[in-house]
C-alpha cells in the first residue's frame, strides 16, 4: 500500500536525523494510517505522536471525514492513537505459527 495511488508518505526528523516514519492512505473520504515505524534510539521522543497528528491534519485538508489505525493491543502505538482520540470498534485476529 506504501505506493499504491492515494498513498502519501511522511518521515519525522529530530536534529536533522531520520527518526520515524508513517504513512497515509486516502480513499473515498476515508484515511487509513499506517507503515508507521521508529527508529529504536528515537523511541519514546515524541516522534509517532508528532507524525500522528500531522498525518490527521493533512487527511483532514486532503478530504477525509473519517480516520482508521490497526494497532496491537497493549502496545505504544494503541496508546498513541488512544491519546489522538481514536476508540476501539473491533478487533482482528492474527494468527502465527512457529516453525
Amino acid at each position: 500500500m506504501g505506493q499504491a495511488t492515494g498513498t502519501r508518505l511522511f518521515v519525522a526528523e529530530v536534529g536533522g536525523q531520520e527518526a520515524a516514519t508513517g504513512a497515509v492512505h486516502l480513499q473515498d473520504g476515508v484515511a487509513a494510517l499506517h507503515g508507521t515505524a521508529t527508529r529504536p534510539a528515537f523511541r519514546g521522543h515524541g516522534a509517532q505522536t508528532a507524525l500522528l497528528a500531522w498525518r490527521l491534519r493533512w487527511a483532514m485538508h486532503a478530504g477525509a471525514d473519517l480516520a482508521t489505525v490497526f494497532v496491537t493491543p497493549g502496545s505504544p502505538s494503541e496508546r498513541n492513537v488512544e491519546r489522538a482520540g481514536f476508540r476501539l470498534v473491533g478487533m482482528r485476529l492474527t494468527f502465527t505459527k512457529q516453525p
